[in-house]
């Protein structure tokens, strides 16, 4: 912990972080104040609503007349999906406050008897657990940080959330920080001008916590959360792989599979003009933001279920010359945290969305054509998948890192040995 001599050389130390979070700068002063201080005021200012289905709001108790700034406790901070549901499923207590936090109003406490009941508490916290990190030492920083998930108290927990797309109709901010002189975090929130009394703080959505098993939900909430994601590489990194599978000229029909926001297909459209290029994913809300980013571009963006036949996302079987997989199917691999042994046990060697992924993969495919994957997986665990799926590799090429991938600029780019499977039909 460092200790400041007043509020001016904590705000010295702590500015960078306000810039980060887009604090406005009038509020800086009285946000350090406040932090220091330990001032949590927010009651004088601000109160809750019901709506009518039970679910609470936060609203402007008077009128208030110009930018405010307030504090919001953190009530857990956890590591990951794994250690949230260990704990919650360990302490009685601690699964009572979180859900009181998010138990509609006029409701019962809930019935939390096996880890089935845990695991629907840990799906419903998961929304309000959101990411931030924190740079421990040289090697936190080197990873660009640690990742620690905190859940904020009543207050910022039933704020009213708007996605990306609706980021406008945002009355209010709020972003965690990390106090270095008592070692904590907490978050602020503000408003940056007049809000009549009754009316609502609504801020932007933030990242949840990664937890897959809430399958399409999740997808859905975090592409709400996030206005444009790469998994793993930019196209630049297997650019070249991808140029010597296609046929001559860069033809044929291309399936960009569990695309999200990712920009790659109009990259890929980009190098390889002659191709037919459809980018798929089950998120429709990522599918619609695509097709809004790029009005100009003719690759199809399209909404569909991929463990089922490509025929309905504009794929017939016997049609695609290249099954493009940049993170999906290891999505699909995720082990569940119900049946993870310790923190390390993170991969499934196989699953059945990710067997008829792989099915639907290979009879997409025309004769010469090619599943191409990039996996964090291990080959020895990833190729008895691929068999059980009629795909045979054909190659297991290293991942070079790019300048993007060393800066951090793209996910997990650096927690592990990143290849590229390139399989065809057995």
């Amino acid at each position: 912990m460092a200790a400041y001599a007043d509020d001016g050389a904590w705000l010295e130390a702590h500015a960078a972080q306000f810039a980060a979070i887009q604090l406005p700068r009038e509020l800086w002063n009285e946000a350090a104040r406040k932090v220091r201080a330990q001032i949590f005021d927010g009651g004088a200012s601000l109160t809750y609503a019901v709506e009518a289905d039970g679910g609470w709001s936060v609203v402007a108790a008077r009128d208030l007349e110009g930018m405010d700034v307030w504090l919001v406790d953190h009530v857990w901070l956890v590591k990951d999906a794994f250690a949230a549901f260990t704990q919650l499923d360990a302490h009685e207590e601690l699964r009572d406050r979180l859900d009181a936090l998010v138990r509609p109003h006029g409701t019962a406490p809930g019935s939390y008897g096996d880890a089935g009941a845990t695991l629907g508490l840990l799906k419903t916290l998961a929304p309000l657990a959101h990411p931030m990190r924190l740079v421990a030492d040289a090697a936190a920083a080197a990873r660009g940080g640690d990742v620690t998930y905190y859940v904020q108290d009543e207050l910022g927990s039933r704020l009213r959330t708007v996605g990306v797309d609706d980021a406008g109709a945002a009355t209010a901010g709020r972003a965690a920080v990390y106090d270095a002189e008592t070692n904590a975090t907490l978050s602020l929130l503000w408003v940056a001008g007049p809000l009549a009394a009754g009316l609502e703080l609504v801020v932007p959505r933030l990242m949840g916590l990664e937890l897959l098993e809430d399958g399409q939900r999740y997808w859905a909430r975090r592409m709400d959360a996030e206005e444009v994601f790469e998994w793993y590489c930019p196209f630049a990194a297997i650019a070249g792989v991808v140029a010597r599978v296609l046929p001559r000229g860069g033809t044929g029909l291309v399936l960009v599979s569990g695309n999200g926001t990712s920009d790659l297909p109009v990259e890929l459209e980009r190098a390889h003009a002659g191709a037919r290029i459809v980018a798929a994913d089950y998120a429709d809300n990522a599918t619609a933001r695509m097709r809004r980013r790029h009005p100009d571009s003719r690759v199809a963006w399209v909404t569909g279920d991929l463990t089922a036949s490509f025929a309905p996302l504009g794929c017939a079987d016997g049609s695609a010359a290249l099954v493009l997989d940049k993170g999906c199917l290891d999505a699909m691999l995720i082990k569940p945290v119900r049946e993870r042994a310790d923190v390390t046990d993170t991969w499934a060697a196989s699953s059945p969305d990710a067997l008829a992924y792989l099915a639907a993969a290979r009879a997409c495919l025309r004769p010469a054509g090619v599943v191409l994957v990039v996996t964090l997986g291990r080959r020895a665990m990833r190729e008895p998948l691929f068999a059980a799926a009629g795909l045979v590799v054909r190659e297991w090429l290293a991942v070079v890192p790019t300048a993007s991938m060393t800066a951090g600029k793209h996910a997990d780019a650096g927690a592990g040995d990143l290849h590229v499977a390139v399989l065809g039909s057995a």
